[in-house]
């Protein structure tokens, strides 16, 4: 972890304090989490005031991050979860949603769980809701289950498993079921 700022009051003993226009980076494989006024309460969780956070690690040659939740007031525990008030999502530094709370896992590992809402407009099936859900089989295998309700088709179940042999080999299969005419 590695935080930066423009200024910094801690105590030397506990390395308790706050952090004012700063930046806590977790690494390339973790988040970056920005905010206006930190208060670092341990080595693990911090009150933000005023920031935002993203796991994206994008090539710097568009200042736009691919996503980003902007929040007003949160707390962040580090390896575990973080919580916000009034937030907003954002795409490509366009606000998409307005999020009154909102709970998100702060970690570094894999771990099982429900992902965002799928939804799509259009097409021959018409409306289509997804819930996907996330299951880590292994450290080396991850399933996707997606149940789907299609407007026009009805229910359809997707499936997606990835999986790593070695480090330098993977590979994704899928497949997906819909009982229609």
């Amino acid at each position: 972890q590695v935080a930066t700022a423009s200024f910094m009051e801690f105590d030397v003993d506990t390395l308790q304090g706050f952090l004012f226009d700063a930046e806590i980076d977790t690494g390339a494989d973790g988040f970056v989490v920005v905010g206006r006024e930190f208060e670092r309460r341990s080595d693990v969780d911090y009150a933000l005031r005023e920031g935002g956070f993203t796991s994206c690690r994008c090539p710097e040659e568009d200042d736009r991050e691919p996503w980003r939740v902007e929040t007003e007031v949160g707390e962040v525990e580090l390896g575990g979860y973080g919580h916000a008030r009034n937030s907003t999502v954002e795409v490509l530094g366009v606000p998409v949603a307005w999020l009154p709370w909102i709970l998100f896992p702060v970690k570094t590992e894999r771990e099982s769980g429900v992902l965002l809402p799928d939804l799509a407009f259009g097409g021959t099936n018409g409306v289509q809701v997804g819930l996907p859900l996330f299951w880590a089989a292994r450290h080396d295998v991850g399933v996707i289950v997606t149940p789907r309700y299609l407007e026009n088709a009805g229910f359809k179940g997707d499936i997606e498993v990835e999986y790593l042999l070695g480090e330098h080999s993977s590979g994704v299969m899928g497949g997906a079921y819909v009982r229609d005419q």
